[in-house]
């Protein structure tokens, strides 16, 4: 993980850079790992697309947020119940700010309160997924919604296939997913048969209509 500036010339990020607001600029290389465990901190993704999964004490893990460019992260932590991983499924970066009523510039502090109304609309329809999913009955099947839905935020759609530039372990899904890394590479071999080619860097879908009506109706 490495800090960058961003060419922001031209739009409010410019502003940004050369207000007196504090804040951190972050480079996410794909497979980088944040833990939010202080509840000050905002994150704002600027580009990338980051997933974020809530750890319990006890072990248990799901992922609660898939947040594409544009889009903040502000979660309540208690290290004694439960913190947040962020991890970069893409190569992204993150501004991260102590707490927006802080911001000085008035211009910049609403720009990025509506960038926080969008998230939270954002987050709200991702939670439907969320419904979604845990109530799939077999761990192929979470497998296959939580593809297609990640599909929606990231894929390149063509006329037959999805395409999505990414790479995600077995570890990192059953994690997301609250379930085992074995269950994990079960399903997904059973899915590689006839619906999913996965290269280096590449998931590619085969026909997303007939993933979805083999493993969920």
């Amino acid at each position: 993980m490495s800090t960058v500036t961003p060419n922001a010339y031209g739009n409010w990020l410019y502003r940004l850079l050369q207000s007196k607001t504090i804040f951190e600029l972050l480079t996410l290389k794909e497979g980088d790992i944040i833990f939010l465990t202080n509840s000050s901190f905002i994150l704002l993704n600027m580009h990338g697309i980051l997933s974020t999964v809530k750890k319990h004490a006890q072990h248990k893990s799901f992922t609660s947020a898939l947040s594409p460019p544009n889009t903040l992260l502000h979660y309540k932590a208690n290290s004694s119940i439960c913190y947040h991983k962020v991890q970069a499924l893409t190569n992204s970066y993150i501004l991260v700010f102590h707490s927006i009523s802080d911001l000085s510039d008035e211009f910049i502090r609403n720009k990025i309160r509506l960038m926080e109304l969008k998230s939270l609309k954002l987050h709200i329809m991702y939670l439907d997924n969320l419904v979604v999913l845990f109530t799939q009955n077999t761990i192929k099947k979470r497998v296959v919604v939580f593809l297609l839905v990640l599909a929606k935020q990231i894929g390149l759609f063509t006329d037959n296939h999805i395409i999505m530039n990414i790479t995600l372990s077995h570890s990192y899904i059953a994690e997301a997913l609250g379930t085992t890394r074995v269950s994990i590479t079960r399903s997904i071999n059973n899915l590689n048969k006839k619906f999913l080619v996965i290269k280096r860097q590449k998931i590619i879908i085969l026909n997303p209509i007939a993933l979805a009506d083999s493993a969920l109706c």
